[in-house]
């Protein structure tokens, strides 16, 4: 999990829009990310677990072209993974 409190991460766009929850822009794109772990545990809703905290201090974009992990007009469901294609 990512502290925001230093620098936020890229595409920090509302999840929720006039279409309902949605993926942002650059779900795509690959970054270099810069910062370090806090030392401390928080709590992953995503997965249900307790992981380590990294406090992100910088990111560079390395490629805009990286390959969909999330695939442009998928919807989020907060009960399910979107479907591998």
């Amino acid at each position: 999990m990512m502290n925001e409190s230093v620098k936020r991460q890229p595409d920090r766009l509302p999840e929720l829009n006039e279409n309902g929850p949605s993926y942002g822009y650059d779900h795509n794109y690959e970054y270099r990310i810069q910062g370090r772990y806090s030392g401390g545990e928080v709590y992953d809703p995503n997965s249900n677990l307790v992981v380590p905290e990294f406090v992100l201090t910088g990111y560079s974009l390395i490629n805009r072209g990286g390959g969909f992990l999330i695939r442009p007009g998928d919807m989020g469901n907060q009960r399910r993974l979107p479907e591998l294609w």
